[in-house]
C-alpha cells in the first residue's frame, strides 16, 4: 500500500471518529497507536477472529478491524486490545 493511500486511510478514519458518539452505545471508545495496535473499549463479545480480521460486538454495533497479522493481545470484560498491521477499521450497525 502507498504512503497516499495509508495517508488517506487514516484521513477517513479521523471523519468516522468524529461520527462514532453519535452512531455507537456511547460507551463504546476505540484508542489507535498508529497502524499497529487498536483497542477497542466496550466490548461486548467477539463475532469473528481470524489473522486477518476481527469483529467485535459493541452493542449497537460492529466494529470489525482487517489487517494482517492480527492477534488479540488482551481481552478482558469489557475491553479488547488488537494488535498487528492494521489497515481498516469499520463500523457496522
Amino acid at each position: 500500500m502507498s504512503r497516499k493511500k495509508v495517508y488517506r486511510a487514516a484521513e477517513h478514519f479521523s471523519d468516522a471518529l468524529e461520527i462514532l458518539p453519535g452512531t455507537l452505545s456511547s460507551s463504546c471508545g476505540i484508542q489507535m497507536s498508529s497502524n499497529r495496535e487498536v483497542l477497542i473499549d466496550g466490548c461486548r463479545g467477539l463475532l469473528e477472529y481470524g489473522d486477518e480480521k476481527i469483529r467485535v460486538n459493541v452493542g449497537n454495533g460492529v466494529v470489525q478491524i482487517v489487517g494482517r497479522g492480527l492477534e488479540i493481545k488482551s481481552l478482558s470484560y469489557k475491553a479488547v486490545v488488537i494488535s498487528g498491521y492494521i489497515l481498516s477499521v469499520e463500523f457496522e450497525m
